[in-house]
């Protein structure tokens, strides 16, 4: 006995689906889904503000670690921001959306800099980042 049959009875036409010509072929012939390019569209218009719930940053690492909350706009990987007169990139943002933070969001996002420590961001500090050019 097998663990189909097990799963699934012996009925074996229960567990064969559709073929892929029958789910795309309709009409005329085959016709192909509409997808979205950009999902996760970045209004240019609004300032992207985070602020900084808590930085860390690992042990013989140069990145820094953020957990921050988007207080406006969105964060992707790429921009960048100031603090404490030194120009640090966004490398890395991990949110429940994927590879991008839109407002209200906490989201994991990793930074590095020329002399960017975990010392340079301060708890409940609100950064502006720009859209690199």
């Amino acid at each position: 006995m097998s663990l189909v049959s097990l799963s699934f009875g012996n009925n074996s036409s229960a567990i064969k689906g559709p073929s892929f010509k029958e789910k795309t072929v309709q009409g005329d012939g085959p016709q192909e889904a509409p997808r979205v390019l950009n999902p996760h569209r970045i209004d240019t218009s609004l300032e992207n503000k985070i602020m900084i719930v808590k930085p860390d940053q690992f042990y013989g690492q140069d990145e820094v670690v953020l957990i921050a909350r988007v207080l406006e706009g969105a964060v992707v990987p790429g921009m960048k921001g100031i603090t404490t007169g030194k120009e640090f990139e966004v490398t890395l943002v991990e949110s429940k959306i994927g590879n991008i933070a839109k407002k209200g969001l906490l989201a994991t996002i990793t930074v590095q800099g020329v002399n960017i420590f975990k010392e340079s961001f301060e708890p409940n500090q609100e950064i502006v980042l720009t859209l690199a050019k």
